[in-house]
């Protein structure tokens, strides 16, 4: 069964052209500083994001059906912590792992997180 996907571009899905990470809050205790600041640069790639999410959610209305979205492992991370409202999450995502989010009811809905049982054990790389 072949699927019948238009594919697409987007400008607002690629990847952070720094590691994410370093501009991630450092926690003490488990807890986010009161006064934590995102850097420039990571704050206008959570803008980035939230255009993406724009987007996809736009795409989807116009086309009546689900979208599939093919993107890099620092721009996930970081729309679910877009999606959460916090900067303290932090996850590592396995290459080709699948993430599923769903729109409904005024809300994002996470799925699944990095899922890799399509994978071979050998196959599993970060």
């Amino acid at each position: 069964m072949a699927l019948t996907l238009q594919p697409a571009s987007f400008e607002s899905l690629r990847e952070a052209d720094f590691h994410v990470a370093d501009d991630l809050p450092v926690l003490d205790d488990g807890l986010v500083p009161p006064i934590y600041q995102p850097s420039e640069r990571y704050a206008a790639f959570k803008d980035q994001i939230r255009c993406a999410l724009t987007d996809i959610t736009s795409l989807a209305d116009e086309c009546h059906a689900p979208v599939l979205v093919v993107t890099h492992g620092g721009l996930i991370k970081t729309l679910v912590r877009v999606i959460a409202g916090s900067d303290a999450i932090c996850m590592r995502l396995c290459n080709t792992g699948l993430t599923s989010l769903e729109w409904r009811r005024g809300r994002w809905h996470l799925i699944h997180v990095n899922l890799w049982s399509h994978l071979a054990p050998e196959m599993r790389t970060w």
